[in-house]
């Protein structure tokens, strides 16, 4: 099995290897699951939302859960004008 960041990357490797006489079937790409406990864990993924600071009454919202019940990873300044929150999404 070959782990890689996307199609792209692995296409650039299934190319080089085949101008270098490697003969090998190629399937379709599938994401890499783990099993705890007896549940198929998802791989995760994270969105991260940074307005401006004259939205920041949304931010507020959102950390207060107003908005929706979605679990803050972290928020923290990135420059004077901008915040963010990041927020776990399954894949």
């Amino acid at each position: 099995m070959v782990a890689g960041r996307g199609e792209l990357h692995l296409s650039i490797l299934v190319e080089t290897m085949r101008r270098e006489q490697f003969e090998f079937q190629v399937s379709r790409p599938e994401p890499v699951t783990k099993v705890i406990d007896g549940k198929i864990q998802n791989p995760m993924k994270f969105l991260t939302l940074a307005p401006m600071t004259n939205m920041s009454g949304l931010l507020r919202s959102i950390y207060q859960g107003d908005w929706r019940n979605y679990e803050i990873c972290a928020m923290t300044k990135m420059a004077t004008f901008t915040s963010s929150i990041r927020f776990p999404l399954e894949a």
